[in-house]
């Protein structure tokens, strides 16, 4: 199972990276099904993704992990392949 939102942040309402991932893919796959341009849709291996422990601790001995995956793009470039897809803000 994949954790999408945040088990031991504040506010267990935000996404996990991972889930803001999924939430981009369905977006995206949305608009590129109605859509008559080419657009490209970033998989996961333009990515550099991590496993990360951002659990808390308390007392400095009692720790609760939380894993989340960290998603890095590796090449951070937007890039537009058809100016028209941007309609009136292009």
């Amino acid at each position: 199972m994949v954790q999408c939102f945040s088990k031991t942040r504040e506010d267990a309402s935000h996404w996990t990276q991972r889930g803001a991932y999924f939430g981009y893919q369905e977006i995206m796959n949305a608009i590129d099904k109605n859509s008559s341009s080419e657009i490209e849709i970033l998989q996961e291996s333009n990515y550099d993704i991590k496993t990360e422990d951002i659990g808390s601790t308390y007392f400095t001995a009692l720790h609760f992990p939380d894993y989340e995956d960290t998603f890095t793009i590796k090449d951070p470039q937007a890039k537009i392949l058809d100016k028209s897809i941007l309609g009136k803000w292009g």
